[in-house]
């Protein structure tokens, strides 16, 4: 008995009698992948449109929490955003009031300098992530496809390619729901 797992090959999965029989067969799971699958190690399972095993979601990035995955980069990066706003508010504050010298204000001014200087990598890092992981929704790519797959093979225009991802109702993208829908046999493929 194996559990099934969303976002996953279904288990049993065969090609559709008219498909190719040249699909990649997975000796492990024991069933043919469909096109952009591939298994992991990790999780010892195939995953559809698989990206990338995270270590910071312990799970696989695929077809079906790609957007969710997505969303997590996008709210750090705002939270980072908002962070260095807000430094930069409280010092511009400290230096505008110059009489305030109270040993209160000096520990704020030296703690808010010293975490912005811890975070700054972590900083660089999450936007800097979340701008390529934008990248890959926009041109319709993987982690793991990415400089293997010519780029226009998977590119279908702006629009489709981040519906697949993000959903088809605009005013939903930045909202973590479940947008899923797909078996994987109509993901789009390398031609």
């Amino acid at each position: 008995y194996q559990r099934r797992v969303h976002g996953s090959v279904p288990f049993g999965h065969s090609p559709q009698p008219n498909t190719p029989s040249d699909l990649p067969f997975c000796t492990k799971c024991n069933h043919y992948k469909p096109p952009r699958t591939h298994h992991c190690s990790y999780c010892r399972r195939c995953v559809l449109r698989y990206d990338h095993h995270c270590d910071w979601i312990d799970n696989c990035v695929g077809a079906a929490n790609h957007k969710f995955f997505f969303l997590f980069l996008f709210y750090i990066s705002l939270t980072i955003i908002h962070y260095w706003y807000l430094a930069y508010s409280l010092l511009t504050l400290i230096q505008t009031f110059p009489v305030i010298t109270t040993p209160l204000w000096i520990t704020h001014t030296l703690a808010t300098t010293l975490y912005s200087l811890m975070i700054l990598p972590l900083s660089c890092f999450g936007i800097c992530f979340l701008m390529w992981a934008t990248y890959l929704i926009v041109v319709n790519q993987t982690s793991l496809e990415n400089g293997t797959a010519p780029e226009r093979a998977l590119n279908e225009g702006f629009y489709s390619n981040v519906i697949q991802v993000l959903g088809p109702r605009v005013h939903l993208w930045l909202v973590p729901t479940d947008t899923f829908q797909e078996d994987g046999a109509k993901l789009p493929t390398i031609v």
